[in-house]
C-alpha cells in the first residue's frame, strides 16, 4: 500500500490462477463500477498483434477473427481511468496483478477487497518459487529425520538393519535415501510449475486438489508415501531385531 500526494494505491499479485468467463464478468464488473464506458480499455496481444477494445466481448470477437479456432489467451489487460480514480487488472502467463488507486481511501480499500475476494477463490497468493522452497524445506527435514533414525538404529544393531532376515542395513538405507531424494526433487519441481489458465470464452472447471495434479505430481506424491512406508517398516523391523537379540 503506497500513499503519494494524497493518492492511495493498493496492489496485489496472484499466481496459478484458473479464471473463466464468469469470473472475468464478476471481476471486470466490479473493476468498472463508477467509470464511464469511454474510460475503459481492454487489451491483449496475439502473436505480434495487439488489440484494444472498449468491452471484453468486442475484444474476444476481435481475437476470434484474427486467430480462428482456439486462441491462446496468455495475456489480458483491463484499465479504467477517470478523474482521480484508476483501476487496472493485468493477466500474464504466470500471474494476475491488480492495482486500485484514488484519493478516497474508503473507495480504494473497498474496491481492492472486493477484487481480492474474487481472485483468492481462483488463485494463489504465494509465488510458485516460495511454495517450492517451503516444499523442499519440509521434505528435507522429514528426510533428515528418517535417515538420522536409520543411521542410529544401524549403529545400535551392529551396522545391520533388516526388513527380511539378513538384509544389509546399508543397502536398505541407500534405497530409502534414494527414494526420498527423488521424491524431494519431484515435489519441488512440481510445486514451481505454473498452472495458470485464462479462458474468456468459456468456463474453467474447478476440480478437487488431486484431480488438478498432473502425472508427474501424482507420481511424486505416490513416491513420498512409498518412501515413508518403507522407512517406517525398516524402523519397525530394526527395532524388532534389536529387542529380539537381547
Amino acid at each position: 500500500m503506497t500513499v503519494h500526494e494524497n493518492r492511495i494505491t493498493s496492489v496485489g499479485t496472484y499466481y496459478n490462477y484458473r479464471v473463466g468467463m464468469s469470473q472475468l464478468d464478476r471481476l471486470f464488473g466490479i473493476a468498472s463500477e463508477g467509470f464511464d464506458a469511454e474510460s475503459i480499455i481492454f487489451e491483449t496481444t496475439q502473436g505480434d498483434t495487439s488489440l484494444r477494445r472498449d468491452t471484453l466481448a468486442s475484444l474476444v470477437s476481435g481475437v476470434a477473427s484474427l486467430v480462428p479456432g482456439n486462441p491462446n489467451w496468455s495475456n489480458l489487460s483491463f484499465r479504467a481511468t477517470q478523474g482521480t480514480r484508476d483501476v487496472s487488472v493485468r493477466f500474464t502467463r504466470y500471474d494476475v496483478s491488480v492495482s486500485v488507486s484514488a484519493t478516497d481511501p474508503t473507495w480504494v480499500y473497498g474496491q481492492a477487497a472486493r477484487l481480492r475476494a474474487i481472485l483468492r477463490a481462483v488463485a494463489d497468493e504465494r509465488a510458485p518459487a516460495e511454495r517450492a522452497s517451503r516444499t523442499a524445506t519440509f521434505a528435507g527435514l522429514i528426510s533428515m529425520a528418517l535417515l538420522g533414525l536409520l543411521i542410529i538404529l544401524s549403529m545400535l544393531a551392529g551396522a545391520e538393519l533388516a526388513l527380511d532376515e539378513g538384509t544389509p542395513g546399508r543397502f536398505m538405507t541407500g534405497v530409502i535415501a534414494g527414494t526420498l531424494i527423488a521424491t524431494i526433487s519431484g515435489l519441488t519441481a512440481t510445486a514451481s510449475v505454473n498452472r495458470s489458465i485464462l479462458n474468456p470464452t468459456g468456463e474453467v472447471p474447478h476440480e478437487n486438489w488431486w484431480s488438478r495434479r498432473n502425472a508427474m505430481e501424482k507420481i511424486s506424491l505416490a513416491g513420498a508415501v512409498i518412501a515413508a512406508a518403507a522407512a517406517v517398516g525398516t524402523l519397525i523391523s530394526a527395532y524388532s531385531d534389536m529387542t529380539g537379540k537381547k
